[in-house]
């Protein structure tokens, strides 16, 4: 097995450049090479290249406004702004030139604060429009230059090409410019551009060429063009645009640090085609071209935690 080092920051309160807050929910590399953390506690950044000793900048905005947020997600849009999705406050985009922070109002819907206003997934899919997901309630596509929302979409049994189920778990935009929706309870869909549903893959157990599970937790298109869903129960499901569902990395109890985990909660492709996969309870894991066999990265290997929700490569 490669042997690599890995750092290892930490909130210290004794360091005022240190972490601000251990529980990281959100990770962005921009195209500055900028690292951008969102922590339960706000949002920091550093560069790429910075030494080992160098420090996290407090990101706050021109008014504060950013102080305390827990940011549940992070996203560079086409302009260069970098858009966020918070755990309770909806959603907002901050600019690195001028340090201005510009909420996007979302519509009330009930009384629970909690759940109500998070927004977890942010993907631009044109350079108009920025779809965001509000956990409970759907799609809101937004405005890519003024936050304002242009449409919901949501679950309408009425309405033909609504979203099959209102909980996202997962979004991609492919390189031909489909959307591919996954969903914590009815499987996978597909929409075009202009926002017509193409396609719901949903699971069955009596259909082997269905999904494997109904909850999709990730989604990655590979170099070759395969979509590779990250489901919760097992592992991963392969499928070939033309083909369907063509197989996937399955679970072994028997070989648990050499095979996929049941729940795979993020996936990323590196440089040299390298899958990597963050796992609910198996730490990280790596499946290199050609192989069949996963390398287990875990807290017994230095990592903090053996929960990887997030992956930025």
């Amino acid at each position: 097995r490669e042997q690599q080092a890995a750092q290892h920051f930490v909130h210290d309160p004794g360091q005022t450049n240190s972490l601000i807050d251990n529980r990281v929910r959100s990770i962005l590399i921009d195209r500055e090479k900028t690292v951008w953390i969102g922590t339960a506690s706000g949002l920091q950044k550093r560069s790429v290249y910075a030494g080992k000793d160098a420090g996290f900048e407090l990101i706050a905005g021109a008014n504060d406004e950013l102080l305390g947020e827990e940011i549940r997600t992070l996203f560079q849009a086409q302009d260069g702004r970098i858009w966020m999705g918070f755990s309770k406050g909806g959603a907002a985009i901050y600019s690195p030139q001028t340090g201005v922070v510009q909420r996007v109002s979302l519509d009330a819907y009930g009384t629970n604060s909690l759940g109500d206003n998070v927004v977890d997934i942010i993907t631009q899919i044109s350079p108009d429009e920025v779809w965001l997901s509000r956990y409970g309630f759907g799609i809101y596509v937004v405005d890519a230059k003024d936050g304002r929302i242009h449409s919901h979409i949501h679950n309408d049994p009425a309405v033909s090409g609504s979203l099959a189920f209102d909980q996202i778990g997962a979004l991609l935009l492919d390189r031909s410019g489909i959307l591919w929706l996954g969903s914590w309870g009815d499987g996978l869909q597909k929409y075009s551009a202009n926002q017509e549903a193409i396609r719901i893959l949903r699971h069955s157990p009596n259909n082997p060429s269905s999904l494997s599970r109904a909850n999709v937790r990730s989604l990655l298109e590979t170099h070759d063009g395969k979509i590779y869903v990250g489901t919760d129960g097992n592992g991963i499901d392969i499928i070939d645009r033309k083909r369907g569902l063509i197989g996937g990395y399955r679970a072994d109890p028997e070989r648990p640090e050499s095979t996929v985990a049941t729940a795979v909660l993020a996936l990323a492709e590196t440089a040299d085609h390298t899958i990597w996969a963050g796992t609910r309870q198996s730490g990280l894991q790596a499946l290199k071209q050609g192989r069949t066999t996963w390398v287990t990265y875990s807290s017994q290997h230095g990592l903090p935690s053996n929960q990887i929700r997030s992956i930025y490569a």
